[in-house]
């Protein structure tokens, strides 16, 4: 047996022996790959070293030996006259020697035939064997040959070996697995200059996803080998495109760079694929959908005019999540570049660049960010001094969106709305109110009425929006929106708005509700009476929108809460005179569009009471509505009208009248049924609070269905064990009330 290089071979009469072993453990069969080895001749070998020559040069004796072995002989004689052949002893004069290039040919012809040969049987042996020793000898040969010659490298890509490479990297041995990767590494190096064959190759037959796996091996000399091959492929630039669609990959890349502790090799090559990843626009977008944020912005400030816009696109369309600090860099990185994209750039620019500003205002952490960086200051000119003609984006609509959101992000002072003196305050509230008419909901009048709800929350623009209200008829512009027919057609019909639609009409609702919260200031107290709100918002609880009606609850409550201090023994026909003489003082509309109600004295506020000037919900017809409400599934609808109704409970008002009317409208039945079906401990708070005072004033007829109900009594025992303070001392205090009922037994 004889070597070629590192390889073993075998003499004339032997045959390249490859025992593959299949089977399992009981049943073991072994079959024979024969592949033939061309004869070894003696001539092939130098008599020096005894291996077969690369570079064979003849002497003057005719011998023939590798050309560094007969030098370094020749320079062990001190005197060049005693210089010797070592076969013969013949002396030798003359050190010119001569090259056999007859032999040099022969010699590489023949370790091409046999490295083939080689090839093939280590093809063989890695598509059936499963023993690791063989494989690891198929392996390391076939790495031998491509250390050897280049031009192996390519026979060994053509012959089909990388596709089963890509097979045994599944393999459990850890050898075989790191062995496959340097293979596979040495295969994708290029044989010549812009040579990316090998690579190509990999990408097409190989399914990168088994690479990518050995980059979480607990071994790191396998983490690294994928890394070194990964950081190989990424040079390719149909591996770049191919990359990005591979499940879980840029993940893998991202979570290993952010990794802790990791070692600096491996964060050298992770950093070295990524930056290579950066050609394809696809990988860009996917590091960044993976929170690896720097390349996107980065291309997006420092590329071209069509890389900027592309990078800016995807900012509009990637979800940036719930990572604070990813939000707060990109928003700080990109907003100043965005906002200059929209001032100064063309249709399709402004239109990428306003969508991303949406994207990023969405989040709330953001809106500092963007008034610093002049968002708001842009989005007023853009809506009421700018104007484009023929533009297909809506302008005035995505920066009414931008700008309610940064006012609803609650960030934003009222000293933030920097305007210059082209734009007053005064102004541009007077444009948001003149924008919310009575057209049809758009996106536009959406966002002009989240801008509204926002602005109320400070009193100077508050009080500017009831001054504007009061001239421009706004509120009765608002309910008469509230009242279109096509809304009340859907509402009746059990039909769903549009999206526009629906937002739209919770937000007026939104505004009306506002003006409610509010109620201790003249203007809007008036207001209030003046558009006869305690009767909209009872109308408004049978809609189909479950923000509607918690809204319109909550407008009730507030309300109902002013009605003791309203409701005033007096002489009924005198108050309607003077209050209706008071309303054409503060509002100077046509007195012939307001009809007042009449004014009755209220059993329940013990003085005179209307659903208009007092807002009397006994008077409003509005206590049966609520008590439907109380059945709702949205906890939020069910606790809004569980406040409302508590407001006729107050400790001023005559409890007992009020008491027996809420019992005829079979409130006690809607109660517990608040009590059962949810387990949320305001509701049960309040629910609690209603009962007990039902108990304290109802007489024991009325009150028996609290007493009978089985399931309540273990609900108020349960609550003692394992409730909340304040609700404990409810159910014990009811619990007691209800001892000392007839038939009431806590056994």
């Amino acid at each position: 047996m004889q070597t070629i290089g590192d390889i073993y071979v075998h003499n004339e009469k032997d045959l390249y022996n490859i025992n593959v072993l299949q089977g399992s453990m009981d049943h073991e069969s072994t079959e024979r790959i024969d592949v033939y080895m061309e004869p070894l001749y003696e001539t092939f070998f130098c008599p020096l070293t005894n291996k077969i020559m690369d570079d064979p040069v003849t002497i003057e004796t005719g011998i023939t030996y590798e050309r560094e072995a007969i030098i370094e002989w020749c320079k062990k004689f001190g005197d060049p006259a005693d210089i010797i052949c070592p076969k013969t002893g013949v002396k030798i004069t003359s050190q010119v020697f001569n090259r056999n290039i007859a032999l040099m040919e022969t010699i590489k012809k023949w370790e091409e035939r046999n490295e083939q040969a080689i090839i093939r049987a280590a093809k063989s042996t890695l598509s059936l064997a499963t023993n690791k020793t063989m494989i690891l000898e198929a392996l390391n040969n076939l790495q031998t040959l491509c250390r050897k010659k280049q031009y192996n490298v390519v026979e060994i890509r053509t012959i089909g070996v990388i596709p089963l490479l890509g097979r045994i990297l599944g393999h459990e041995d850890k050898d075989v697995v790191f062995e496959a990767l340097e293979l596979l590494k040495k295969l994708a190096e290029n044989v010549e200059d812009d040579d990316d064959d090998g690579k190509e190759m990999i990408v097409k037959t190989m399914d990168l996803s088994v690479i990518i796996q050995n980059l979480s091996s607990e071994v790191e000399c396998i983490r690294h080998a994928a890394l070194l091959l990964l950081v190989d492929l990424s040079k390719s630039g149909e591996f770049c495109d191919k990359f990005g669609s591979v499940t879980g990959g840029v993940l893998m890349l991202i979570t290993l760079k952010y990794r802790q502790p990791i070692d600096e090799l491996a964060l050298e090559k992770i950093d070295e694929i990524l930056k290579n990843l950066e050609r394809s626009s696809s990988n860009i977008k996917c590091m960044a959908e993976n929170g690896h944020w720097q390349p996107l912005l980065h291309h997006f400030l420092e590329g071209d005019e069509e890389t900027k816009m592309e990078m800016a696109s995807f900012i509009g369309e990637i979800f940036l999540g719930n990572d604070d600090d990813n939000n707060t860099y990109v928003a700080e990185t990109a907003s100043h570049a965005l906002i200059q994209m929209v001032f100064q750039g063309n249709s399709l620019a402004r239109n990428v660049a306003f969508k991303a500003l949406k994207q990023i205002s969405s989040h709330h952490e953001n809106g500092k960010i963007l008034v610093k960086s002049g968002a708001i200051t842009n989005m007023l000119h853009e809506m009421f001094k700018r104007t484009i003609y023929n533009e297909p984006t809506n302008s005035k609509a995505e920066a009414a969106g931008i700008l309610a959101n940064i006012l609803e992000s609650g960030a934003v002072d009222l000293t933030d709305l920097q305007l210059d003196h082209t734009m007053s305050l005064d102004y541009v509230i007077y444009n948001f109110v003149k924008g919310v008419s009575n057209s049809t909901p758009d996106e536009l009048n959406i966002n002009f009425v989240r801008i509204l709800l926002c602005l109320m929350k400070f009193p100077k623009t508050s009080d500017i929006i009831v001054s504007l209200v009061k001239e421009s008829d706004l509120c009765t512009n608002l309910i008469e929106l509230l009242n279109n027919p096509k809304i009340d057609r859907v509402q009746k019909s059990g039909m769903r708005m549009s999206k526009y639609g629906s937002d739209y009409f919770e937000g007026l609702v939104g505004i009306l509700v506002r003006f409610t919260s509010t109620l201790y200031e003249q203007q809007f107290l008036v207001l209030a009476m003046s558009f006869r709100f305690t009767r909209m918002f009872t109308e408004l609880l049978t809609t189909t929108s479950d923000e509607v009606q918690r809204l319109s609850a909550i407008g009730l409550q507030n309300l109902s809460s002013k009605t003791i201090f309203l409701s005033k023994p007096a002489d009924i026909k005198e108050s309607k005179l003077r209050k209706f003489s008071f309303l054409q003082k503060c509002f100077p509309f046509n007195s012939r569009k307001l009809k007042t109600t009449p004014m009755y004295m209220c059993p329940v506020h013990k003085g005179v009471c209307s659903s208009q000037e007092t807002f009397c919900l006994l008077e409003a017809n509005a206590i049966q509505k609520l008590l439907t409400c109380f059945d709702h599934k949205n906890v939020e609808v069910v606790e809004a009208a569980l406040s409302a109704i508590c407001t006729l409970l107050d400790e001023r008002v005559d409890l007992e009248t009020s008491v027996s009317i809420l019992i005829h409208e079979k409130a006690i039945h809607h109660v517990l049924n608040v009590v059962k079906e949810h387990k949320d401990e305001s509701l049960r708070q309040k629910s609690f609070w209603i009962l007990e005072k039902m108990l304290m004033k109802g007489d024991e007829y009325s009150t028996s269905e609290i007493s009978q109900d089985r399931f309540f009594r273990a609900m108020l025992i349960n609550t003692l064990h394992h409730g909340h303070a304040d609700v404990k001392l409810m159910a014990e205090r009811i619990l007691r009330h209800l001892n000392t009922m007839p038939n009431f037994n806590t056994n």
